[in-house]
């Protein structure tokens, strides 16, 4: 008889535990199209931004003002392909989170790391951490 107690016991748990809700919204996405924007953000919220690339060229997509700040890349940008060719262009996807209260101008360069000067683009948003 204990044990049926334990297995309704541990399945009451289990299906307690479902119940529960992530109030986090999703995950917002700029793409080129999106440039000068300006968005709002929820604290702990993430924001991707998806821009053409082909890191083979040496070309990438850097943070030049804006972040840390309200908001922090979070990690190494990803890059997916267009085709499954060697040297093929693709989209870099940044991600960054929104972990303080406040606002900031993210500006973006696509150039190559080692270069100084006038970057090949950029794209810049305001963002608004709330």
């Amino acid at each position: 008889m204990r044990w049926v107690w334990l297995v309704l016991a541990l399945l009451g748990l289990s299906w307690a535990g479902g119940c529960t809700t992530d109030n986090t919204p999703p995950a917002l996405v700029l793409g080129p199209d999106d440039d000068q924007s300006e968005i709002s953000l929820q604290v702990g919220q993430v924001l991707e931004v998806h821009l053409p690339a082909n890191p083979t060229t040496g070309y990438t997509w850097l943070v030049k003002e804006g972040a840390p700040g309200p908001v922090v890349l979070v990690a190494e940008p990803g890059f997916t392909p267009e085709a499954q060719r060697l040297g093929a262009g693709g989209t870099l996807i940044l991600r960054f989170r929104a972990v303080t209260p406040g606002e900031t101008r993210v500006r973006l360069v696509y150039q190559r790391p080692w270069e100084t000067g006038e970057p090949e683009e950029d794209f810049e948003f305001r963002v608004i951490v709330r």
